[in-house]
């Protein structure tokens, strides 16, 4: 008797069953990619945002000391500018009292050189003197003085009084006297004209004589008409 030849069957219930479930495996692989997707998006987003509110916070940070820095900056250029100001400040009132150091001292040769010229003058008007002294001839006392001026004098000063009263009430006065003077002695060695202050009515004479000459008694009567210097009416100075 012959056995029948069992048939084999590709597409069995078996082979079904597995594929089946494979399938079943990759879709459910597929589900629980799809559930947890969003958690894992939400932590990333949290993340990246948490990242970016602290790299703000650090701009923020960085921001506001570069503003503190440049504050600071501004301060001490304001206060440098302060300094240099200052500065040159200090460098005027040093070259000022470098140049009044210098006229003081350039005063004090002047005096200097003054009083040595005045010294000599003293000693030649000295001189002068006691040679006149012998040579004079015996006066009478009324006979002494002429115009307040001694009649063997070779030297006159004339010491004004400047103020305004004298300006106002007596300089026709002071200039007649003046020419009366003038015009008793007619040649003498040396004149001088000053006030009661002790101005000179030459500055550039001051301790010295003054030549005398037909065109300098002219040039001194007509200053002396609008000599305008201050005068307290008092000698002592």
């Amino acid at each position: 008797m012959k056995k029948k030849r069992r048939t084999f069957e590709i597409f069995s219930l078996s082979f079904l069953d597995v594929v089946s479930c494979g399938f079943g495996a990759i879709i459910l692989l597929l589900v629980l990619i799809k559930v947890f997707e969003p958690s894992v998006r939400e932590e990333m987003t949290n993340t990246t945002e948490n990242v970016i509110q602290v790299l703000q916070q650090d701009i923020a940070q960085t921001r506001k000391e570069f503003k503190d820095v440049n504050e600071q900056i501004e301060d001490v250029q304001t206060e440098l500018e302060s300094e240099k100001k200052q500065l040159k400040e200090l460098q005027k009132e040093l070259e000022r009292l470098k140049a009044s150091r210098t006229a003081v001292g350039q005063k004090e040769t002047v005096n200097q050189v003054i009083e040595k010229e005045l010294y000599s003058a003293r000693q030649q008007l000295t001189e002068e003197m006691r040679r006149l002294q012998q040579q004079a001839r015996p006066i009478s006392s009324s006979d002494s003085v002429i115009g307040g001026v001694p009649v063997d004098s070779e030297y006159i000063i004339f010491v004004i009084d400047t103020s305004g009263s004298m300006k106002s009430y007596a300089w026709h006065l002071v200039r007649r006297k003046m020419q009366e003077i003038l015009a008793i002695y007619p040649q003498v060695k040396g004149l001088q004209v000053m006030n009661d202050m002790g101005d000179y009515m030459y500055s550039r004479y001051r301790g010295k004589w003054i030549r005398d000459t037909p065109a300098r008694r002219k040039s001194i009567l007509k200053l002396l008409t609008n000599w305008n210097a201050f005068s307290n009416s008092s000698p002592v100075e």
